[in-house]
């Protein structure tokens, strides 16, 4: 079975707060969570999300990409990205959250649900670019799926310069709308290497961080029938 995307779920906050919870639809089992979340000054500190939780199994299973976490600090404000993911869900999350080093402000968090992504070695490979670009598309660095075919691809930017909107992903990419306007996550299915990018803006500062899911297809869970008593 082919990689899809099941649900996309969202929430932003304003003002600063140790955490953000994005209410999600009710998950189905064996499914794939990625929560993607950008957030600013979180008290200059570089940890950034130190937890992601659920409101059925807490923050078992949840995991951290480290190689895609970034922060980028301009005129003393940091901004922050981060990427974590749960294999093999529960039926019946209805919520996640963020839980923060310090408090952040203009969070977002993306949870995804997506179905066939492996759950003995789900990700590929990471990337992260941390810098400034002049002119659009504002691009990260490249990734590839390798010998994988049909992989799922996901990045979260976040830029620095005040009053700087992305308006939509860049190189075939499709955006991830926050609900206050602009587009700071994307994702793709795709294979081979793939640059992820976002269009807008002039010159501009910023983290962003990628990852690749193994669409390798799971052991299935249905009992083969038994021949011997079905010919007795």
């Amino acid at each position: 079975m082919a990689v899809s995307l099941v649900n996309t779920n969202v929430a932003q906050g304003g003002s600063f707060s140790s955490n953000l919870t994005v209410t999600t639809v009710a998950t189905t089992a064996g499914n794939t969570l990625i929560a993607m979340t950008s957030c600013d000054d979180i008290n200059n500190n570089s940890t950034g999300v130190i937890s992601t939780t659920d409101n059925i199994g807490g923050s078992t299973g949840w995991t951290r990409l480290t190689a895609c976490h970034g922060n980028q600090s301009t005129g003393g404000t940091a901004n922050y990205v981060d990427i974590w993911y749960k294999t093999n869900v529960p039926s019946g999350i209805t919520s996640v959250t963020s839980n923060y080093s310090g408090t952040a402000a203009l969070a977002t968090i993306f949870v995804l649900e997506v179905n066939g992504i492996n759950w003995a070695s789900p990700v590929i490979t990471t990337s992260l670019f941390s810098g400034t670009t002049s002119g659009s598309p504002h691009n990260g660095t490249a990734l590839s799926s390798g010998a994988f075919t049909g992989a799922f691809f996901v990045a979260v930017g976040n830029p620095t310069a005040s009053g700087t909107v992305w308006s939509s992903a860049a190189n075939g990419w499709t955006s991830l709308t926050r609900p206050g306007g602009g587009v700071w996550h994307e994702y793709l299915i795709a294979s081979g290497s793939q640059t992820p990018g976002f269009n807008g803006g002039a010159t501009v500062t910023y983290p962003l961080g990628a990852a690749v899911f193994n669409p390798t297809p799971n052991p299935s869970t249905a009992q083969a029938p038994n021949l011997f008593c079905m010919f007795q």
